[in-house]
């Protein structure tokens, strides 16, 4: 006989299955809505790149650059070499002698990208699946068919094949602890900024991993480099160094955080005389002061959990610090988000914490956004569409409340951790009371 506390619990678990299926079918529906928008409208809507000429760009102008010379002189790449040589693999260099009618002359990497998605979307299953098998289906569609992944596909994003080599390297699915070093170090030679992910297991002092990590690392940096002739370090960190996204309207269309619209209401554009001053200003004052709130919240976390990394998971210390940085970051990285929300959906839905970074991690994922005022209407070709198209230029929802939904997940975060450490130190306490005491 179940007791009242078991049919709780049984209750309770329930009702989180279904919440968590309902925001998977939110997903679906989102992205039927995206499809009708493309077989009737012929592009894709915001918050994906205004210019719906452009899609896929992000393959095709690396394989440019991957078939011909001054990769990192003249257009001063911040890719590894190893990116390059992957999206050689994948290309017909003769249709490369012009940065003109590449996708036309060359549909491989457009269908690279759409295999990869489907395999990234299987292996995420797998992964969660392993975990929980009851929810494994709606967190599968959140990060393998979400707003993130959906914004990469439609960019030819790199992030695609990295995607992959993160979950084989960062994910459950390997037995061989070294084959998942190597998947890792995979896709650190495709995003040198998932060094971040790392974090978990430094806490952890799981040195032996890390070390073969940067074995591998090492050895796909220096092969690539041989295999590409080009890619050295000092390279690649000038180019960072003088990177900047200069404002633009597209920098908020699906940034993860609030500091590029803080840049944004500074310039002269129309949709700021339509919000009026007094709005501008309130926004100025408040979005400053929940970014700073979060950030006091994550170091202390991070700084305790090096003494004591009992007190967060490898996977929620590595997301923390991917979030951490996306929502300071003024870059339009909203696919990044993929690979925080990925290590995030690996943790339980349980506590009020885990449950406010659950429910703000599938927000972020449902691709849908509504449009607030029409800056003004525009018009060109699109590729998806296969034709001129016209779409408008629009204030939406989602460019104010998606880094929100992000700082969410960072408060959240925060939560669980802080909670955990207030009960270690408690614990300590009591420890050295009941020594004291005897």
């Amino acid at each position: 006989m179940l007791t009242p506390n078991a049919n709780s619990d049984r209750d309770g678990r329930r009702l989180a299955i279904w919440i968590e299926w309902f925001f998977g079918l939110a997903v679906v529906a989102g992205l039927c809505g995206l499809i009708r928008n493309v077989v009737v409208d012929g592009y894709l809507p915001d918050p994906f790149l205004h210019s719906k000429a452009d899609t896929f760009m992000d393959w095709y102008n690396p394989a440019y650059w991957a078939n011909n010379s001054g990769t990192y002189s003249i257009w001063q790449s911040i890719y590894p070499p190893f990116a390059f040589v992957f999206v050689r693999i994948f290309s017909n260099p003769m249709c490369y002698s012009s940065r003109e009618y590449m996708r036309e002359c060359d549909p491989t990497g457009i269908v690279v990208v759409c295999v990869l998605t489907v395999l990234n979307f299987f292996l995420v299953f797998m992964a969660f699946r392993k975990v929980d098998k009851a929810t494994a289906l709606p967190r599968a569609l959140a990060v393998g068919l979400g707003f993130p992944v959906l914004y990469a596909w439609e960019r030819g994003n790199l992030n695609i094949p990295c995607f992959t080599a993160f979950i084989l390297g960062f994910g459950n699915l390997l037995k061989s602890a070294r084959l998942r070093t190597l998947f890792a170090a995979f896709s650190l030679n495709f995003k040198p900024y998932l060094v971040l992910a790392l974090t978990g297991r430094i806490l952890k002092r799981k040195w032996i991993w890390l070390e073969w990590c940067a074995l591998w690392f090492f050895a796909v940096y220096a092969a690539s480099y041989a295999i590409f002739g080009a890619g050295d370090p000092m390279s690649i960190v000038q180019n960072m160094m003088g990177f900047e996204h200069l404002p633009d309207v597209d920098l908020i269309s699906f940034t993860t955080t609030y500091s590029a619209l803080l840049q944004i209401l500074k310039l002269p554009l129309p949709f700021i005389e339509f919000l009026g001053s007094d709005p501008v200003e309130k926004v100025e004052a408040i979005i400053p002061v929940l970014m700073f709130a979060g950030t006091v919240g994550v170091i202390p976390c991070l700084a305790y959990a090096v003494l004591r990394p009992n007190v967060c998971t490898r996977e929620q210390a590595s997301a923390l610090v991917l979030i951490f940085f996306m929502s300071i970051s003024t870059a339009p990285g909203g696919y990044s988000l993929q690979f925080a929300l990925f290590l995030i959906f690996f943790d339980k839905w349980q506590g009020p914490g885990r449950i406010l970074v659950m429910i703000g991690s599938y927000l972020w994922c449902i691709p849908y956004d509504y449009p607030i005022a029409t800056i003004f209407d525009d018009y060109g070709f699109s590729f998806l569409g296969q034709r001129e198209v016209s779409f408008p230029l629009a204030l939406n929802i989602g460019q104010l409340l998606r880094p929100g939904f992000l700082l969410l997940i960072e408060y959240g975060l925060v939560g669980v951790i802080a909670g955990n450490i207030i009960r270690d130190i408690r614990d300590l306490r009591n420890e050295r009371l009941a020594r004291v005491a005897s």
